[in-house]
């Protein structure tokens, strides 16, 4: 049950930061190309600010259950 969560969640992450990559401001390509793309939003223009809050909220979810899996 957790694992179908996990996979959920993840696959709802990646789903937000391929929806956010082409908002990324000229030249910051490869910065918001990673994993911890919601970090930056700084390097998105203006109309990404939801979809980088619900990265952040959907990653901290993960670490938690990530946390809670291996504790």
């Amino acid at each position: 049950m957790i694992a179908y969560i996990f996979s959920i969640l993840g696959l709802t992450y990646i789903s937000l930061m391929i929806t956010a990559y082409p908002h990324a401001k000229k030249g910051q390509g490869i910065v918001v190309a990673g994993p911890w793309w919601c970090l930056y939003k700084s390097s998105y223009k203006e109309s990404v600010g939801n979809l980088c809050t619900f990265g952040r909220i959907i990653l901290g979810l993960d670490l938690i259950l990530l946390t809670y899996i291996y504790l």
